[in-house]
């Protein structure tokens, strides 16, 4: 059983306890460190505190932290009985902790997304309708953004009434604030933005011309940006989410001729990284997807021998970059800032021995 509290009057204990505690705050209340957002500090040294207070009892305390800094009562254990400190310097024994959103008991699993809205953009063909497929298995609502009308709703209606097309021009403000809205306003809130939506134009640093450069920047880089920069808001406030970024072996490696579109494909990875960072703490994940060829309508022109160097000499196909997409949502729940590669390994390095 639990010893009955001891008053400051009745045991010297209580009197070291108090002095120790004082020390160890340099004389400050705990209310005034926490005031000034040094709750972490307040914790470290009522630890370091009871450490030394416990000496007598001859074992180290149990230190209970709970996320509630506005209490400040700490409790020592000694063989499963309770020593209570002076009450305006302990605190009780911890609730549980608030779980992170990074962690696989909430939110990040998001193998069920019913009630929740996703955003897949370029989403009307290729690798955009084949993501809304995946993640309409997993129950989500699908918003097929597009600035293709009659290919995106096409895709949608296929989809029967998990989906719906909406227009979509990826740097148009406006026009990402509406599509958002009838997510939610249509599915619930949002869970998932893929940024999906891309262009390659063919050009090199002399042959390029400014407009062209920045035409590709502005839908692949600046078009993504928007995107999260409006959505980013939202997945707070539901608590959870998941942004996919769709890039490129082109922001791993250089290729000549298309120079807007590799500086658009590195320009997206990095500000992955940059997301993920600002967005961790709010159980927010950002990763980047890094094709290499893939059959596609954007692809279509392309001499299929381009890939045979590869250790796998083929194109990729939609449906293996959209399960890749349906992975980092549904299962890399400790991914965020990171690279997925789906290439055949043509970013693998060079062989020096010929094949047999």
């Amino acid at each position: 059983m639990a010893r009955a509290p001891i008053s400051a009057s009745s045991s010297p204990r209580v009197s070291r306890a108090e002095t120790l505690l004082t020390e160890a705050l340099d004389g400050r209340h705990p209310r005034d460190l926490i005031a000034r957002g040094e709750q972490q500090l307040f914790v470290d040294r009522m630890s370091e505190s009871l450490c030394r207070i416990a000496e007598p009892f001859g074992s180290r305390p149990v230190v209970y932290r709970t996320t509630d800094f506005r209490s400040n009562e700490f409790r020592a254990l000694r063989g499963g009985e309770h020593y209570d400190l002076p009450r305006t310097h302990r605190r009780e024994p911890a609730r549980t902790p608030a779980v992170s959103l990074n962690t696989p008991t909430k939110g990040s699993i998001m193998s069920d997304l019913h009630g929740r809205s996703v955003v897949v953009t370029g989403g009307a063909r290729g690798i955009g309708a084949a993501v809304a497929r995946t993640l309409t298995k997993a129950g989500a609502g699908v918003v097929v953004a597009d600035l293709l009308e009659r290919d995106g709703a096409a895709t949608a209606d296929a989809l029967g009434s998990q989906a719906i097309f909406r227009h979509l021009d990826v740097t148009d403000e406006d026009e990402w604030r509406r599509v958002l809205d009838d997510a939610e306003a249509t599915f619930g809130p949002l869970a998932v933005l893929v940024n999906n939506a891309g262009i390659l134009d063919f050009g090199g640093v002399e042959t390029e011309s400014p407009s062209q450069f920045r035409h590709v920047l502005d839908v692949n880089l600046v078009g993504s940006w928007l995107g999260m920069h409006l959505a980013a808001p939202r997945l707070r406030a539901a608590g959870d989410g998941v942004i996919v970024n769709i890039s490129s072996t082109a922001g791993l490696i250089g290729y000549s001729g298309i120079s807007g579109y590799v500086a658009s494909k590195w320009g997206l990875r990095g500000l992955t990284k940059a997301a993920a960072i600002e967005l961790g703490d709010a159980g927010i994940r950002v990763c980047s997807v890094h094709p290499g060829p893939i059959r596609t309508p954007m692809t279509a022109g392309m001499d299929p021998s381009i890939a045979a160097g590869q250790p796998l000499p083929r194109f990729g196909e939609p449906d293996e970059v959209a399960a890749m997409v349906g992975f980092i949502v549904t299962e890399a729940t400790f991914s965020t800032g990171s690279e997925f590669v789906l290439d055949g390994g043509a970013t693998a390095g060079a062989s020096l021995v010929a094949a047999n």
